[in-house]
């Protein structure tokens, strides 16, 4: 018996030995498995750190719950001000879940922003996404310590105002309402430009937009600076060099103050934000300078507004290609007097063409009149150019006129009769100091 029992007792102890033996093996590698992905973190951490230092601001990756506007601004600051002494702008890219386009978006941001070391302090580069899609913060954060990656999480809820509204619009003015919470209220940069992930830059996109800052700095009559003519399908545009003023906000790529936000922030919008800055009652009558020929290019057929306007006018925009020295341009006849008499004196010594078939007819500047919404259209559609209207301002239009090339000729889109009396008031108004208003 008592052998029996001794036996009983080894495999007893056999059997603890074993199980203490796997227990540790798992402990051992459960272990490592941690000290890898601590390894990983202190990675990640590291190369933000290092883009932090130089920036002077905290390297922690910045998450913020927010629904419409309930969250005070102190709670979504990831970081102390930033040391912004010869900082041009902050250029923060719009990211969700288009991993591809991303990637593409990237690439060129990298290619441009490093033709010339002084980007380095003059831009400083962001990556701001929304949500948690699976691996763009794991490409965003890849490219630290050149790009910091920044985190909006999103509310589970939006409220629409409508049952058959795509919230996605809700979403999209949330996280443009945290980057700059976090970029003008927290980090104190002057200036940002704003960039959506589907965007390829043009060979002189900083030089561009660092000549376009000290434009808003002396002008207080301008809205904002943009990459963008929402007419610059290739057969429409020529010089790389001309620049126009609009009343028309266009987006897709552009520049405003510090100061601007701080006027606009109580009233941001809970959805439909861009539409919202081309409100005349928030635009006050200012203005943003556009380029003839893009600055950026928008390659993304798929997004929130589903493709719209892309297959007929997006995919036809001409990216310049031009490295234009602005710092040497001439720029004085962008103010706002000598703009205004400009575009008077052309309306003036155009052609006037009865019908748009006759524009490819003509050389020189030519006009073609419309009086109201529909003539305009009908000219917009026979032109080939969108022909829509936001709060009564069509788009890439100053007072109306919009300004287009074709062939050998120069075409203006003017309206009757109010368009010498619109230029007589902006001349009259410039020669005061500025007072936002109507327009």
């Amino acid at each position: 018996m008592s052998r029996v029992f001794a036996t009983v007792l080894g495999t007893a102890a056999l059997l603890f030995a074993l199980q203490g033996v796997t227990a540790v093996r798992d402990a051992y590698k459960r272990l490592k498995d941690l000290n890898a992905e601590a390894l990983e973190l202190q990675n990640v951490h590291s190369g933000l750190q290092s883009r932090a230092d130089r920036l002077g601001v905290s390297a922690a990756v910045g998450t913020h719950q927010q629904g419409e506007h309930t969250t005070p601004v102190h709670d979504a600051c990831i970081g102390a001000p930033v040391n912004s002494a010869e900082v041009i702008a902050a250029v923060v890219v719009i990211a969700y879940n288009r991993l591809e386009y991303l990637q593409q978006c990237i690439t060129s941001l990298l290619e441009t922003h490093g033709q010339d070391q002084r980007n380095r302090q003059k831009f400083h580069l962001y990556i701001s996404q929304d949500g948690n899609q699976s691996g763009i913060a794991e490409l965003a954060r890849s490219h630290a310590p050149s790009i910091f990656h920044m985190q909006h999480v999103r509310a589970d809820n939006f409220p629409t105002r409508k049952k058959s509204e795509p919230v996605a619009y809700y979403r999209i003015a949330s996280h443009y309402k945290y980057i700059m919470q976090q970029m003008f209220d927290c980090w104190q940069y002057p200036k940002v430009i704003l960039l959506e992930d589907d965007m390829k830059l043009a060979v002189d996109f900083f030089p561009y937009f660092e000549m376009g800052a000290k434009l808003l700095d002396r002008d207080p009559s301008l809205y904002c600076i943009s990459s963008w003519n929402d007419h610059g399908q290739a057969h429409l545009v020529q010089n790389s060099t001309r620049l126009e003023r609009s009343d028309f906000f266009p987006g897709l790529g552009w520049m405003l103050t510090n100061s601007l936000w701080q006027s606009l922030k109580s009233q941001w919008p809970t959805a439909y934000w861009d539409d919202w800055m081309r409100l005349r009652s928030v635009r006050k009558s200012r203005q943003c300078i556009r380029p003839e020929v893009c600055r950026t290019y928008n390659y993304g057929e798929k997004g929130s507004s589903n493709g719209q306007y892309y297959a007929k006018f997006l995919q036809h925009i001409k990216l310049n290609n031009v490295m234009v020295d602005w710092q040497s341009q001439d720029v004085q006849y962008l103010e706002a007097k000598v703009y205004a008499q400009m575009v008077g004196r052309k309306l003036q010594s155009a052609r006037l063409l009865t019908a748009a078939s006759d524009v490819n007819l003509h050389g020189g500047t030519v006009k073609l009149m419309y009086d109201g919404k529909y003539e305009y259209e009908n000219l917009a559609n026979e032109l080939g150019i969108m022909n829509d209207w936001k709060d009564g301002v069509p788009r890439a239009s100053y007072h109306g006129v919009v300004t287009l090339h074709t062939n050998n000729a120069e075409v203006l889109l003017a309206p009757v009769p109010v368009v010498e009396k619109s230029i007589k008031h902006t001349i009259r108004r410039a020669g005061q100091p500025f007072k936002a208003g109507h327009d």
